[in-house]
């Protein structure tokens, strides 16, 4: 048991700074939202060892048209609600989409409402 487990802990490792698989998407939620695993697991509401096996999948890509069908296995395969992974994936997704290269986040900027005078 030691063995496997320690195989899978190295497997993850090898693979959490590869963007093909959750095991990044996992790490990546955890450093934004600046969580630890543990509280990962609550969020997911899920084992250690179905989060293992989580962090071996391939992440589903989102702008595929099987992204459903594919989520919707790797949920039944790692027994976690489909919505909260979607969820993680989404979040991690968005947020690396406005992430610049220096790891800055960009932020929107708004328009001046009209009428209102800000300076004073």
């Amino acid at each position: 048991m030691t063995t496997k487990l320690n195989f899978l802990k190295s497997a993850i490792a090898h693979v959490e700074n590869d963007q093909e698989f959750m095991a990044y998407t996992l790490k990546k939620y955890c450093e934004f939202e600046k969580i630890s695993e543990s509280e990962l697991l609550s969020v997911l509401d899920c084992s250690r060892n179905n989060y293992r096996k989580l962090a071996l999948c391939k992440t589903p890509d989102l702008g595929d048209s099987k992204f459903t069908q594919r989520l919707a296995i790797i949920s039944e395969y790692v027994n976690i609600d489909t919505s909260k992974l979607i969820m993680v994936i989404k979040h991690v997704h968005t947020v690396l989409k406005f992430t610049t290269k220096s790891g800055n986040i960009l932020m929107a900027a708004r328009d001046k409402e009209d009428g209102k005078n800000t300076k004073k």
